[in-house]
């Protein structure tokens, strides 16, 4: 395989809490896929980054998310997860290593009396899928049933 056919590498950058940098880069990439109807979401959603997901090239292919909420399919306080990835950058098990190393950074920053774990719902219909459900039970994630919008939603607690 040539260079130039390679798929790029990807690492993931701590961002919790975001620096104003990060929350720059994670803005321009929202308003550049014209994620956010207006910038006052972008801006209000900067403040809850986890991780950026950066290709080895340098270039800003996703960010990772979190709210301190209640959920109440959960029935407590949690971290609401989110994750956006570029389209082009949507491949192999990327998302899962970005779930994976969010929830072990909560854990490892989550205070006495916080949330009690990570909460996701299935927004994108390939998380709808048997086999990603299967994946999700192995990695410890509980299946807590379907919300209003249609949407699978996951626990893992600390």
């Amino acid at each position: 395989m040539t260079e130039t056919n390679r798929s790029p590498a990807y690492r993931l950058e701590p961002a919790f809490p975001p620096s104003d940098a990060q929350r720059e880069r994670a803005i321009a990439l929202w308003n550049e896929e014209r994620v956010f109807a207006s910038s006052q979401d972008a801006l209000e959603r900067s403040r809850q980054l986890a991780f950026l997901i950066e290709r080895d090239d340098g270039e800003l292919a996703g960010v990772c998310t979190v709210l301190d909420a209640f959920a109440p399919l959960a029935g407590e306080r949690v971290w609401m997860y989110r994750t956006f990835v570029r389209p082009r950058d949507r491949r192999g098990l990327l998302v899962v290593e970005a779930l994976a190393k969010t929830y072990a950074l909560l854990q490892e920053k989550t205070p006495q009396g916080g949330p009690s774990g990570v909460f996701l719902t299935t927004e994108n219909e390939r998380l709808k899928r048997r086999g990603a459900g299967t994946r999700l039970t192995r990695l410890g994630w509980h299946c807590l049933g379907v919300n209003p919008l249609g949407q699978t939603a996951w626990l893992r607690r600390f």
